[in-house]
């Protein structure tokens, strides 16, 4: 085994077979890249290593150099944390260079409350309130930094989630915002509607811009349940006393609710109009909507399978390799795991390294791994799949793909001068070893 350094960060490391009399190459290591994003414009910088951004936000590095990153917020605002391969909540991070990298940095304001929906930013920054990043409308925008938006954890509770671990999602059409964003406690318990179960409590928000009397839409996005009503506490237009009742979209051109299951939420459409039903104001159209109320139903197990497809490096016959899919119960209900590989199985050369998820019961929040190991005898392409059984209701199945390809030995490469002094010093010192053991 020799490494031979061609400069630039350029290093190869050669492995002579004596076996077959061949030398191939092992390893090799190329610039990586590190790619900077500030976040919002305009509320901050990130410097170091030639890093300035916004401006200069990538550089190359060769070799695996470590490298800091220094965060400054401009006037009025604040370190929240960073994401990618960076991580923490202070104002540097270093990173070893060992692989292409990202690093995001994101600000908020200094008084802890960047938009307006009256949530401070880490109630919003995820159910961990610990990602700057998190994005509960699915629009690609923080969702601390909009004020169309607005994410908290739920009041409810029930099944084998704790009071207050499911986390919700707020949000109305730009330009339109939210105020008042609040997860409350049952409005009137004494005559709420019977045999109706509030997985996730109560809601309360205000839509603020509308023209007096204009219509809109509010989208709550929930974790995985079975989600059948939405009930809405508070007065109708044609009767001012505050009651129970089933928020139903009957026509398009009319008020209620319509619930869509998705891939691993539950999204919930409010169509509201200013003064009409589900706004607490009926008396007068003021331009804005106040609304109180939750979704009924149960709770239901999801499951989260990453990644679903595994690309083996290319390997030389003769060699294996493993790699892993992580399993996590994402739902709000116990996530029952059956026959991993039952109805889809793996055929050599792929084969399950271990399995800790068959037959598991995973609790929500809980994980399990499945490693899967690739060992081809021969040279060529190989690629396979299997399943993963849940009762996950919306995906009751995840397919989990797996592809690789392996080589022969390859034989020795065109190298240039220094490579080939180099082979030429690793062959006479094989010869004289060979010699001294022989005792010629």
């Amino acid at each position: 085994l020799t490494t031979v350094d061609y400069g630039n960060g350029h290093v190869v490391t050669y492995v002579y077979d004596p076996a077959s009399n061949t030398v191939r190459e092992q390893a090799s290591s190329p610039d990586n890249t590190l790619l900077v994003s500030v976040s919002p414009a305009a509320s901050g910088s990130v410097s170091g290593n030639g890093i300035a951004c916004p401006g200069d936000c990538s550089e190359a590095f060769s070799g695996t150099p470590s490298v800091t990153l220094t965060a400054a917020p401009a006037a009025g605002w604040t370190v929240l944390g960073w994401t990618g391969d960076a991580a923490g909540t202070g104002s540097a991070v270093t990173l070893a260079m060992t692989t292409d990298r990202t690093a995001g940095c994101y600000f908020g304001a200094a008084d802890g409350q960047t938009d307006s929906d009256g949530l401070d930013d880490a109630t919003e920054m995820g159910p961990n309130g610990n990602d700057p990043s998190y994005d509960g409308n699915h629009d690609g925008i923080p969702d601390y930094q909009q004020d169309n938006a607005a994410s908290l954890p739920a009041n409810g509770g029930g099944g084998n989630a704790p009071q207050g671990s499911s986390y919700a999602t707020l949000a109305v059409p730009a330009p339109l915002t939210l105020s008042n964003v609040a997860a409350v406690p049952n409005p009137s318990p004494s005559d709420a509607p019977p045999g109706a179960s509030f997985p996730f409590g109560f809601f309360e928000f205000t839509i603020e811009g509308l023209d007096p009397g204009a219509c809109t839409t509010l989208d709550l996005f929930l974790p995985p349940s079975e989600l059948t009503h939405y009930y809405k506490y508070g007065p109708r237009p044609d009767d001012p006393t505050p009651q129970w009742y089933d928020f139903v979209h009957y026509h398009p051109a009319l008020p209620g609710a319509e619930i869509w299951p998705r891939d691993g939420y539950v999204q919930i459409r409010l169509f509201l109009c200013d003064a009409q039903l589900g706004d607490d104001v009926v008396a007068t159209e003021d331009g804005k909507i106040v609304d109180a109320g939750g979704p009924s139903g149960t709770l239901a197990a999801a499951i989260t399978v990453a990644p679903t497809s595994l690309a083996f490096d290319t390997i030389p016959a003769g060699t294996s390799t493993e790699l892993t899919v992580d399993v996590s119960s994402t739902g709000q209900d116990d996530l029952v795991i059956g026959n991993v590989g039952g109805a889809e199985g793996l055929e050599v050369p792929f084969t399950f390294g271990s399995d800790e998820c068959s037959g598991r019961t995973l609790p929500p929040g809980g994980s399990c791994r499945i490693v899967v190991r690739f060992a081809p005898q021969l040279a060529g392409e190989f690629s396979d799949r299997f399943d993963i059984p849940s009762n996950d209701g919306v995906s009751p199945s995840v397919r989990v793909d797996v592809s690789g390809s392996a080589t022969e030995a390859r034989p020795i490469p065109a190298l240039g001068r220094t490579g080939m002094m180099i082979l030429a010093i690793l062959l006479i010192a094989l010869a004289a070893d060979l010699i001294r053991r022989r005792g010629v």
